[in-house]
């Protein structure tokens, strides 16, 4: 072969050796980095486990504690839990501290007066907890004491109400070198950790804690590209360039590094770790030397030789990863023994590979039911359990069992386990005979200080050692106080679903979302089932959608509120009481207590219209007074008037102009004394009085009233025709008449209607006796007000005689009306009937028994000459124009008048000359002495002689107590000279037996 040839072929195989050369190392060093990288994301990944599981322990440690009542209500209970838990984990915690609810320090251990009362509301994970009212962890921060801690605090809740937090303080140099700074992949590798926000946590590069990472490498893309993923809470595998400072020479090394998140309770941090790609490749040095010389010597070699050499490179890369394979597994079970060490729960780690042959030999037998077997043979279980063997426990399992070392611990294992150990143990033993690789118990165990207490145990058998159970890992986790808090609640949930059952108020809960919880019997009775599952609004109002009244929002965000309802479903009242129920998911519910107050309702409004009922009583009692003044006063005015217009009447001739003039005169004093007469008859106050009357003249009274009340725009139409009488109380007939015609009016107010009121006699017919029960056979005096006003419907007519059942407004009427009418008329045997429609007005018929007896015209005076007389009259009365008028009429009828304007002067005159007077006249009304007392004592000096009492108005006497006082007579003012002359003329002829 020519050289040139055996040149180009040489230089072929130069290139193919380069090629194979440099694909070998590139692969080389790609598996050298992925080894590295598993290695550190194994690393990272304990790291991650130990600082997670140290936050749970702390974060389940706080949540017993946060519902303790001494630490809830911080009373002295409370504070030496506190300083317990400080002196009883010094080596954990730095610091305990509970918050009131504005943020301030209530108490700390270690016990510092100055921190008391010191706010915390500055600090941002003390923000972020009265913010969500859920438990927080803090980033790494500077402490008062000069070292870098973790806070983590949990919600305090009083009575459902926030109550500030409980919190601890963890010395985050500690966590460090417990999981980070152990965290050493040859020499140049370490680890760093971020906070969700960015704030380098730890870093063995001096000034970059406290800093975010941006600022810290701005200069350096790749790891803020990382950076900006850890934020994000992803998990990956990078590599990234940075400088090194060594000696005041600046180096820029490319890294390899995994970075993953670490769940921190309410927050999260990254944590990464690094090598220096330079030490990865060193460690692949020998080899690329080796291979270059294989390479070399391939060249220079046969192409034998190149095989062998070939079979010698494959030798050297399976030693060089056993031999880094062997590293790795002793950097990592190094890591491994020391984090299970410091691993705040308590570890086991047991051999079982001798009870998994045994079962293995046992599985030959094929006994049918294996746990039937091992229950008839407990020796063969405690055999079984005596070939367990425990390889190693860590310094929380001595500290769980109060054990000096692992030996003592080892010895005393028959105290710690009890009898009822076996029983699991058996559990096991078939569990493993099927396979299963994990199980779970919670059990009582014992301390060697015979302590008990309540742990859960998690028995899980380790990677790789499926087939053998050659290393099993037992984690065990004190739950004493988290049972007393679990036994706790379920003794509060019983006696809280005691009472919620024994209640006699409905009450229901229901979820944020309107669903109902729970409902107690007596809800469950009131709505005719349990509608738990259902909505509130379908199932308790019938309702579609939530109701307009509803404050469930309110309640579910934290408010307790109160409020009167209707029911649509009942139609009751009910006082309806939201309480929220906090969970301790975050969510809230609503507890509502129902309380019936139907009754309580309408006895309010009954003792409201009956204030009403009061207050009109008392505004009629008071129109009453004021009419009797006036009346009185009017009285006398008109006296005068009357008197002087009569004497100067009788003194005028027949043919006289005037007369007429003075016939007016008289004409309208009268109709003022008629006015006067009208308004007495409607303010009187007097008892009941049933007697025999014509109802006629009522009412024409009562119309006479009523229009100067009700607007001209209503036209009021009589139709009243003669009938008999009726046994009844004029009070109450002119009572049911106000009322029936000012409920004509109200509904007749918005229109230019007409009242229409009758009286007749009428005969009931037949037909009326069979819808009518009070309805009985007879002779009626009927009594009808129509009107043409709005109308009721069938519905409002049957509830239009209830009590406080009213259609006007509320300022307007109070429902009491037309049940007085009701009441009245069958306190007179009678009944009333109704009848109306919408739109064409209402009329009330109301039907009196008539009394049989002969109809009398009201008496009149007859006209003709006033009876006269010559005896001496002693007339008294205090107002001088009454008296000497009434001198003047007496004069003209011949008698002989002395006057008296006091009734003490008149008594003296009496006293001095008894027998010069024939008869007193006197006023009821007058100072210092009455007419009454005035006649007593004139009857004590003559008890013979007459004596006419006179009055302008008197509540206290009336025609027939004056003639029980012993007068002769009894005169209402304004006196007609000839009801004067008839008075006095019988009571001088009057025979005195």
């Amino acid at each position: 072969m020519s050289y040139w040839k055996r040149f180009v072929l040489f230089g072929v195989w130069i290139l193919f050796c380069s090629y194979f050369f440099h694909v070998l190392y590139t692969d080389a060093r790609t598996k050298a980095i992925k080894e590295l990288n598993a290695r550190q994301l194994i690393h990272a990944k304990q790291a991650a486990a130990g600082i997670e599981a140290l936050i749970d322990h702390w974060m389940t440690f706080l949540a017993v504690a946060a519902r303790k009542d001494s630490i809830i209500d911080l009373d002295e209970h409370g504070k030496e839990h506190i300083r317990f838990t400080l002196i009883a984990h010094k080596n954990d915690i730095s610091a305990v501290t509970r918050v009131d609810r504005n943020g301030a320090i209530l108490y700390t251990a270690p016990h510092n007066e100055k921190a008391v009362g010191a706010n915390l509301m500055h600090q941002a994970h003390i923000q972020k907890l009265f913010k969500t009212k859920k438990p927080t962890v803090s980033d790494v921060f500077r402490a008062t004491q000069g070292y870098s801690a973790v806070a983590i605090h949990f919600p305090v809740f009083k009575g459902g109400e926030f109550a500030g937090s409980i919190g601890i303080l963890l010395d985050f140099e500690i966590i460090s070198k417990r999981f980070l700074e152990v965290i050493r992949l040859g020499e140049t590798g370490y680890a760093w950790m971020i906070s969700a926000a960015g704030v380098e946590l730890y870093c063995p590069v001096p000034g970059h804690v406290g800093n975010t990472v941006f600022s810290n490498c701005e200069a350096f893309p790749t790891i803020i590209s990382m950076a900006e993923k850890m934020v994000k809470g992803q998990q990956g595998i990078t590599e990234y360039r940075f400088d090194s400072i060594k000696e005041r020479k600046v180096k820029t090394l490319k890294k390899h590094a995994v970075y993953m998140p670490i769940q921190i309770g309410n927050t999260f941090w990254s944590i990464v770790a690094a090598s220096s790609e330079e030490e990865v490749l060193a460690s692949l040095k020998g080899f690329k030397d080796k291979l270059l010389l294989l390479v070399f010597i391939l060249l220079a070699g046969s192409m034998l030789f190149a095989y062998f050499s070939i079979r010698a490179w494959t030798v050297l890369k399976e030693e060089e990863k056993r031999r880094s394979t062997e590293d790795a597994l002793r950097e990592s079970e190094k890591r491994y023994r020391i984090l299970f060490e410091e691993a705040p729960i308590s570890l086991w780690e047991q051999d079982f590979s001798a009870v998994k042959n045994r079962l293995d030999a046992l599985r030959e037998q094929n006994p049918a039911d294996l746990k039937g077997y091992f229950e008839a043979r407990p020796e063969l279980v405690k055999e079984l359990a005596g070939l367990v063997n425990i390889i190693d426990v860590n310094k929380a399992t001595l500290n769980l069992y109060k054990a000096e070392s692992k030996a003592d611990l080892f010895h005393g294992l028959p105290e710690v386990f009890p009898e009822e150990a076996y029983d699991d143990f058996m559990t096991c033993l078939v569990g493993i005979s099927k396979g299963e690789k994990v199980f779970y118990f919670e059990k009582i165990h014992k301390t060697l200080e015979k302590e008990t207490i309540a742990v859960q145990l998690h028995w899980m058998v380790a990677p790789d050692f499926e087939e053998t159970y050659g290393r099993v890992i037992v984690s065990i986790i004190d739950i004493t106080d988290l049972k007393k808090t679990t036994d706790a609640l379920q003794e509060s949930e019983e006696k809280y679903r005691t009472m919620m059952e024994g209640m006699r108020q409905p009450v229901y809960i229901c979820s944020a979302d309107y669903v109902i919880e729970y409902m107690n019997p007596a809800m469950i009775h009131r709505i005719g089932r349990d509608a738990a599952g259902e909505s509130c609004f379908a199932a308790l109002h019938d309702r579609e959608s939530k109701c307009p009244c509803c404050f469930h929002e309110r309640v579910t965000a934290g408010e307790s509120v109160e409020r009167e309802i209707v029911s649509p479903k009942d139609n009751r009242h009910y006082r309806v009481s939201g309480t929220p129920i906090f969970h301790t998911d975050g969510t809230t519910s609503k507890m509502a207590i129902y309380q019936d107050i139907t009754d309580f309702v309408r006895a309010v409004r009954m003792k409201e219209a009956a204030e009403n009922q009061l207050r009109q009583s008392q505004k009629m009692e008071a129109i009453g007074t004021l009419s009797g003044g006036i009346a009185h006063d009017f009285n006398n005015i008109l006296f005068p008037i009357i008197g002087y217009a009569e004497m100067t009447l009788d003194a005028l001739p027949p043919d006289e102009n005037n007369r007429k003039n003075i016939e007016e005169i008289l004409r309208a004093a009268n109709r003022a004394k008629e006015l006067i007469k009208h308004i007495l008859t409607f303010s009187r106050k007097s008892a009941k009085q049933m007697k025999p009357l014509l109802v006629q003249p009522i009412i024409k009274e009562s119309l006479k009233l009523l229009r100067s009340t009700i607007p001209t725009s209503i036209e009021i139409v009589q139709h009243i025709h003669d009938a008999d009488a009726v046994v009844a109380d004029p009070t109450q007939i002119h009572q049911i008449m106000m009322n029936l015609c000012t409920n004509a009016y109200h509904a007749m107010q918005n229109t230019n209607g007409v009242l229409q009121v009758a009286v007749a006699e009428s005969d009931i017919p037949l037909e009326m006796f069979e819808t009518i029960p009070d309805a009985k056979p007879g002779k009626y005096v009927m009594i009808s007000v129509r009107d043409t006003g709005m109308g009721m419907d069938q519905q409002m007519i049957e509830r239009i005689f209830e009590p406080y059942y009213t259609t006007k407004d509320k300022d307007k009427g109070t429902g009491l009306g037309l049940a007085v009418v009701h009441g009245i008329v069958k306190e007179h045997n009678g009944f009333i009937t109704v009848d109306s429609e919408v739109g064409r007005g209402s009329v009330f018929k109301v039907f009196l028994p008539a009394l049989q007896m002969e109809k009398k015209e009201d008496a009149q005076v007859e006209d003709g000459e006033s009876p006269m007389g010559s005896e001496s009259v002693l007339f008294v009365d205090d107002d001088e124009y009454i008296a000497n008028m009434a001198e003047q009429m007496l004069v003209r009828l011949g008698y002989k008048a002395t006057l008296r304007y006091s009734s003490l002067d008149a008594l003296a005159l009496f006293r001095n000359r008894p027998d010069d007077f024939d008869i007193v006249i006197t006023d009821m009304t007058m100072p210092n002495m009455t007419g009454d007392q005035l006649a007593g004592e004139i009857k004590k000096i003559r008890p013979e002689i007459p004596i006419i009492l006179s009055t302008g108005y008197s509540e206290s006497i009336d025609s027939d107590k004056a003639r029980e006082l012993g007068f002769s007579a009894f005169l209402m003012k304004p006196i007609l000279k000839k009801e004067l002359a008839v008075a006095v003329r019988n009571a001088l002829d009057k025979d005195p037996d």
